[in-house]
């Protein structure tokens, strides 16, 4: 088995001198103010297999 190297410290870096440029501010939306969208419907189910037609062309 191959031995293992010491293991070096583990640094954490913060970066306070920066802005994130696309984090919004807290408050910009409200749960007033973001409606939910509604349910999607489809034509077909996921869930079922798709119906097999010998000798029809599409």
């Amino acid at each position: 088995m191959a031995k293992r190297k010491p293991s070096k410290p583990i640094e954490s870096y913060a970066h306070t001198d920066k802005d994130r440029a696309n984090n919004p501010p807290v408050g910009l939306v409200t749960a007033e103010g973001d409606p939910d969208l509604p349910e999607k419907t489809y034509s077909h189910s996921a869930k079922t297999p798709p119906p097999v037609n010998f000798g029809r062309m599409l």
